[in-house]
């Protein structure tokens, strides 16, 4: 059960450098079950390939929060 576990996040993460290296600037939408690691994956990519990483939770977050990172990075 492991190999396809990983497997399955080797492919996944695959996909990801896929889409980074496509440079259309589209949106990435990652959508699947409920705790199968996506946040992982996602975050674990984005320390790997970009130099600045900003997590936001929208469940967590309220829209002062939202502008006071927006300001920050702006």
């Amino acid at each position: 059960m492991e190999e396809q576990i990983i497997d399955l996040k080797r492919d996944a993460y695959k996909k990801l450098l896929e889409w980074k290296n496509n440079h259309n600037n589209k949106v990435l939408l990652v959508e699947g079950a409920r705790q199968v690691g996506k946040t992982y994956l996602v975050k674990k990519f984005a320390r790997e390939n970009y130099k600045h990483l900003i997590y936001i939770n929208l469940l967590e977050e309220t829209g002062e929060d939202l502008l006071t990172i927006y300001n920050v990075i702006r």
